[in-house]
């Protein structure tokens, strides 16, 4: 098919956006490592690690595999790939200015951690509904949670923000069941 190499291109981009995340968090704990950075960096990287999961866990392979058998492939790609990743990789990069800003402790961190994560499960819900007709609802309660939280999220601690994200993503990675091809 001659768009199934969407698939795998826009992969390896959200990989890069994770991973250009990890890098900016990093380098923002790295600026001065004391003991409570080091538990901020840590749930921050957890909650990197539940945004991979969501995506790579089954979703983006059934997606691949939809898309070589799809009615229209160049639709579905244009409408998957080209537009609703844009709110994926919107999603991840507004969590991570707002990981950078709770490890720095300045500006409102806990709000971009918190609605960066929900964006981005935004995303991915309606990425899973366009390739595989599957309404993802538990990902859209996380981001409804998530979303709920914002106006309280600054004014939680930053390693509390960054906890609660990561305990809502990892619980979501835990309990999410199998997609249906």
């Amino acid at each position: 098919m001659a768009v199934a190499h969407f698939a795998e291109r826009y992969s390896l981009f959200v990989i890069i956006c994770l991973g250009e995340s990890i890098v900016a968090i990093g380098a923002q704990a790295s600026s001065e490592l004391t003991a409570h950075v080091l538990v901020i960096f840590s749930l921050c990287m957890l909650a990197t690690v539940g945004l991979w999961w969501t995506y790579f866990d089954e979703v983006a392979r059934a997606a691949e595999e939809r898309l070589r058998v799809h009615g229209d492939p160049v639709l579905a790609a244009a409408d998957a790939y080209s537009y609703i990743h844009l709110v994926i990789v919107a999603g991840i990069i507004v969590f991570a200015v707002g990981a950078k800003l709770v490890i720095e402790g300045s500006g409102p961190g806990g709000l971009a951690l918190c609605g960066g994560a929900g964006i981005y499960l935004i995303g991915h819900a309606g990425f899973a509904w366009r390739m595989l007709a599957t309404v993802e609802r538990l990902l859209l309660a996380v981001a409804v949670v998530l979303f709920a939280l914002c106006p309280v999220a600054d004014q939680l601690p930053g390693w509390a923000a960054a906890a609660v994200v990561a305990a809502l993503l990892g619980g979501l990675c835990a309990k999410r069941p199998a997609v249906r091809r």
